[in-house]
């Protein structure tokens, strides 16, 4: 809560560094913007064709990312694989239905006890399949949240896109029943379902229904003025090197003995 406080209120950006080494994030940034241009296009007809496109999109987009000739060796070897993955995995895809929706934002706009809130989020990419319901795709450099992590509701990203979706907040969509969604692993893929974690049918739709209650009570206990931004407050999240640790103050706490990582530190 302090950390949203601190960058979407008060609109505190942190500065990148001078100079910054080329990391996951820039490599996460080159895939979304490869996959986005592929998926936009018309589709191959092969998957060594579709391959192909995909490496040359890699080609001409990873310099304006960042990779250099240093990087460009141990990244390019991952990128084989995973081009070589994505081809096969975007045409099983399309086999099923097609995607409406590639990096694009959707609203939802609501009035919860007389207040007018906005719920917003952009999609890496929604399917919408052959019975006219949607499936909701995430593409992760990294490892996915764990199962429990979104049935528990520590993990919402998928789950809110569901409610705005639900409400018609994507126009490319408009109303639309939601058949599933998937964190989907592009990068260092063990070849088992672990790969992807998500749900589907009913399951789906009753984590989405939970996601509404648990916004609308996290809304109505975030409205009270009385009610503290706390800094980083669930222990299993809690880091070092949160951005906005130095105006929470939490080292100055611990020095003093009253940070045990779970307390939530200062708070606004």
């Amino acid at each position: 809560p302090y950390a949203i406080y601190a960058r979407k209120i008060l609109r505190l950006e942190k500065l990148d560094e001078l100079n910054e080494p080329f990391d996951a994030r820039h490599i996460g940034n080159l895939f979304h913007k490869i996959f986005q241009d592929y998926v936009a296009g018309a589709p191959s007809t092969t998957i060594a064709t579709s391959a192909t496109k995909l490496r040359a999109l890699y080609d001409q987009y990873a310099p304006e990312y960042g990779l250099t000739e240093a990087h460009d060796p141990f990244w390019r070897v991952r990128a084989e694989d995973t081009f070589t993955w994505f081809a096969k995995w975007n045409a099983d895809r399309l086999d099923e239905g097609e995607p409406v929706v590639i990096e694009e934002k959707g609203e939802w706009r609501f009035d919860l006890e007389s207040t007018p809130y906005s719920l917003s989020a952009k999609a890496d990419r929604i399917d919408k399949l052959g019975d006219g319901a949607a499936f909701i795709i995430d593409y992760k450099t990294g490892a996915p949240p764990s199962a429990k992590q979104i049935k528990t509701h520590l993990a919402p990203q998928l789950t809110l896109t569901g409610l705005i979706v639900a409400n018609g907040g994507f126009e490319q969509l408009g109303t639309t029943p939601i058949a599933g969604f998937d964190y989907v692993r592009i990068l260092g893929r063990k070849g088992d379902r672990s790969d992807d974690v998500g749900a589907t049918g009913g399951e789906a739709g009753d984590l989405i229904a939970d996601t509404k209650a648990g916004l609308f009570q996290l809304l109505t206990h975030y409205n009270d003025p009385n009610t503290a931004y706390l800094s980083q407050p669930r222990p299993q999240f809690v880091d070092a090197f949160s951005d906005y640790d130095h105006l929470a103050r939490r080292r100055e706490r611990a020095a003093q003995g009253s940070v045990d990582g779970s307390d939530g530190g200062d708070a606004l």
